[in-house]
Protein backbone atom coordinates (compact mmCIF):
# COMPACT_ATOMS: atom_id res chain seq x y z
CA UNK A 1 0.00 0.00 0.00
CA UNK A 2 1.43 3.32 -0.94
CA UNK A 3 1.40 5.35 2.30
CA UNK A 4 0.93 9.08 1.86
CA UNK A 5 -0.65 10.60 4.60
CA UNK A 6 -3.99 12.56 4.73
CA UNK A 7 -4.19 14.87 7.68
CA UNK A 8 -7.08 14.48 9.92
CA UNK A 9 -8.50 16.80 11.84
CA UNK A 10 -6.42 15.96 15.42
CA UNK A 11 -8.08 18.67 18.28
CA UNK A 12 -12.21 17.11 18.80
CA UNK A 13 -12.32 13.88 20.02
CA UNK A 14 -15.33 13.50 16.84
CA UNK A 15 -13.04 13.72 13.86
CA UNK A 16 -16.42 14.03 11.76
CA UNK A 17 -16.77 12.57 8.05
CA UNK A 18 -13.42 11.46 6.17
CA UNK A 19 -13.42 10.89 2.73
CA UNK A 20 -10.78 7.99 2.16
CA UNK A 21 -9.02 8.18 -1.60
CA UNK A 22 -7.72 4.61 -1.33
CA UNK A 23 -3.90 5.20 -1.17
CA UNK A 24 -3.36 7.78 2.24
CA UNK A 25 -2.82 6.37 6.15
CA UNK A 26 -5.62 7.97 8.65
CA UNK A 27 -3.94 9.43 11.41
CA UNK A 28 -5.71 9.46 14.68
CA UNK A 29 -5.54 10.22 17.80
CA UNK A 30 -6.43 8.08 21.42
CA UNK A 31 -10.07 8.42 21.77
CA UNK A 32 -10.80 10.00 18.42
CA UNK A 33 -14.14 9.17 16.23
CA UNK A 34 -14.05 9.60 12.42
CA UNK A 35 -16.64 8.63 9.70
CA UNK A 36 -15.00 7.09 6.61
CA UNK A 37 -16.05 7.83 3.47
CA UNK A 38 -15.44 4.60 1.05
CA UNK A 39 -14.72 5.15 -2.50
CA UNK A 40 -16.62 1.57 -3.17
CA UNK A 41 -18.69 -0.68 -1.21
CA UNK A 42 -16.16 -3.47 0.48
CA UNK A 43 -17.68 -7.27 -0.04
CA UNK A 44 -15.87 -7.67 3.68
CA UNK A 45 -13.75 -5.42 6.63
CA UNK A 46 -11.16 -6.27 9.07
CA UNK A 47 -8.93 -4.65 11.48
CA UNK A 48 -5.52 -6.16 12.38
CA UNK A 49 -5.52 -4.77 15.78
CA UNK A 50 -9.03 -4.36 17.28
CA UNK A 51 -7.57 -3.51 20.47
CA UNK A 52 -5.44 0.20 18.54
CA UNK A 53 -8.65 0.63 16.61
CA UNK A 54 -12.16 -0.40 16.56
CA UNK A 55 -13.65 -0.67 13.59
CA UNK A 56 -17.59 -0.87 12.44
CA UNK A 57 -19.54 -1.29 9.33
CA UNK A 58 -22.39 1.83 9.50
CA UNK A 59 -23.37 1.85 5.68
CA UNK A 60 -22.75 0.21 2.50
CA UNK A 61 -19.65 2.42 1.73
CA UNK A 62 -19.20 3.78 5.08
CA UNK A 63 -16.97 2.98 8.38
CA UNK A 64 -16.39 4.27 11.40
CA UNK A 65 -13.24 4.33 13.19
CA UNK A 66 -12.63 4.69 17.32
CA UNK A 67 -8.78 5.02 18.13
CA UNK A 68 -7.66 3.05 21.15
CA UNK A 69 -4.28 2.86 21.68
CA UNK A 70 -1.45 4.26 19.87
CA UNK A 71 0.34 2.63 17.42
CA UNK A 72 -0.14 1.81 14.08
CA UNK A 73 -2.46 -0.69 12.43
CA UNK A 74 -4.18 -1.91 9.10
CA UNK A 75 -7.94 -2.25 8.40
CA UNK A 76 -8.11 -4.81 5.27
CA UNK A 77 -10.92 -3.87 3.19
CA UNK A 78 -12.25 -6.80 0.56
CA UNK A 79 -13.31 -5.74 -2.82
CA UNK A 80 -14.06 -9.68 -4.60
CA UNK A 81 -11.46 -11.92 -3.70
CA UNK A 82 -8.96 -8.79 -3.39
CA UNK A 83 -7.72 -7.37 -0.16
CA UNK A 84 -6.77 -3.78 -0.05
CA UNK A 85 -5.00 -2.18 3.07
CA UNK A 86 -5.78 0.79 4.91
CA UNK A 87 -3.32 2.23 7.25
CA UNK A 88 -4.73 4.07 10.75
CA UNK A 89 -2.28 5.69 12.70
CA UNK A 90 -2.95 6.78 15.91
CA UNK A 91 -1.29 9.14 18.51
CA UNK A 92 -1.55 9.55 22.25
CA UNK A 93 -3.23 12.39 23.07
CA UNK A 94 -0.54 15.57 23.41
CA UNK A 95 0.91 15.44 26.69
CA UNK A 96 1.51 18.71 28.58
CA UNK A 97 3.63 18.91 31.24
CA UNK A 98 3.57 21.12 34.61
CA UNK A 99 6.40 23.49 35.15
CA UNK A 100 7.62 20.97 38.22
CA UNK A 101 6.94 17.48 36.51
CA UNK A 102 10.58 17.06 35.39
CA UNK A 103 11.30 15.54 32.56
CA UNK A 104 9.25 17.72 30.03
CA UNK A 105 6.73 16.19 27.03
CA UNK A 106 6.97 17.37 23.43
CA UNK A 107 4.57 15.59 21.22
CA UNK A 108 5.33 15.41 17.41
CA UNK A 109 2.60 15.04 15.07
CA UNK A 110 4.36 13.47 12.43
CA UNK A 111 4.74 16.07 10.06
CA UNK A 112 5.86 19.32 11.57
CA UNK A 113 9.56 20.65 13.37
CA UNK A 114 9.85 21.21 16.97
CA UNK A 115 11.87 24.16 18.73
CA UNK A 116 13.75 22.28 21.86
CA UNK A 117 15.48 23.09 24.55
CA UNK A 118 19.29 23.12 25.07
CA UNK A 119 21.01 20.82 27.79
CA UNK A 120 17.88 19.01 29.13
CA UNK A 121 16.80 15.88 28.80
CA UNK A 122 12.68 15.30 27.47
CA UNK A 123 11.06 12.79 25.87
CA UNK A 124 9.11 12.98 22.23
CA UNK A 125 6.03 11.02 21.59
CA UNK A 126 5.51 10.48 17.63
CA UNK A 127 3.50 8.35 15.70
CA UNK A 128 3.94 4.52 16.98
CA UNK A 129 5.72 1.86 14.81
CA UNK A 130 9.28 3.44 15.54
CA UNK A 131 12.19 0.42 14.32
CA UNK A 132 15.27 2.65 14.03
CA UNK A 133 16.31 6.45 15.25
CA UNK A 134 19.64 7.56 14.16
CA UNK A 135 20.64 11.75 14.59
CA UNK A 136 21.88 13.99 11.52
CA UNK A 137 24.05 15.38 13.96
CA UNK A 138 25.22 12.95 16.71
CA UNK A 139 27.42 15.10 18.34
CA UNK A 140 24.69 17.55 19.08
CA UNK A 141 21.84 15.33 20.03
CA UNK A 142 22.04 12.13 21.93
CA UNK A 143 19.00 9.86 21.63
CA UNK A 144 17.47 6.32 23.57
CA UNK A 145 13.97 4.55 21.88
CA UNK A 146 11.25 4.00 24.39
CA UNK A 147 9.20 2.03 23.14
CA UNK A 148 7.79 2.01 19.40
CA UNK A 149 6.66 5.39 19.57
CA UNK A 150 8.96 7.84 22.09
CA UNK A 151 11.73 8.74 22.08
CA UNK A 152 14.63 10.69 24.61
CA UNK A 153 16.66 12.85 23.69
CA UNK A 154 19.07 15.39 24.80
CA UNK A 155 20.27 17.90 22.77
CA UNK A 156 23.72 19.64 24.03
CA UNK A 157 24.60 22.46 21.07
CA UNK A 158 22.34 24.89 19.76
CA UNK A 159 21.19 25.12 16.30
CA UNK A 160 19.49 22.49 13.80
CA UNK A 161 19.34 18.77 13.79
CA UNK A 162 18.20 16.84 11.57
CA UNK A 163 16.52 13.10 12.88
CA UNK A 164 16.35 10.10 11.00
CA UNK A 165 13.39 7.84 11.61
CA UNK A 166 11.99 4.40 10.56
CA UNK A 167 9.26 2.82 11.02
CA UNK A 168 7.19 -0.25 10.08
CA UNK A 169 5.99 -0.92 6.60
CA UNK A 170 9.07 0.24 4.86
CA UNK A 171 7.74 3.90 5.83
CA UNK A 172 11.14 6.59 6.50
CA UNK A 173 10.59 10.19 7.93
CA UNK A 174 12.26 13.26 9.36
CA UNK A 175 11.79 15.17 12.55
CA UNK A 176 13.69 18.64 12.26
CA UNK A 177 14.90 19.80 15.81
CA UNK A 178 15.56 23.16 16.65
CA UNK A 179 17.66 23.50 19.46
CA UNK A 180 17.47 26.95 21.36
CA UNK A 181 18.99 28.16 24.81
CA UNK A 182 16.36 27.96 27.65
CA UNK A 183 14.81 31.74 28.41
CA UNK A 184 16.50 32.47 31.27
CA UNK A 185 13.42 31.46 34.03
CA UNK A 186 13.85 28.56 32.81
CA UNK A 187 10.13 27.60 32.05
CA UNK A 188 10.90 26.07 28.58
Amino acid sequence: MVAMLMAVALAAADGGVVRWDGRSAVKLVEGQVVTLQLQAPPTRVSASDGARCDVQVSGPSTLVLTAKRAGVTTVALWYGAVPRGLQVEVAAPPVVASPDAGVPRFTWDGTHGLAVPRGRTFVLQGPGGLEKVAPGSHRRCAMTSIGNDQLEVRCDEVGPVTVFLWYANQRRRTLELDVVDPPPDGSR
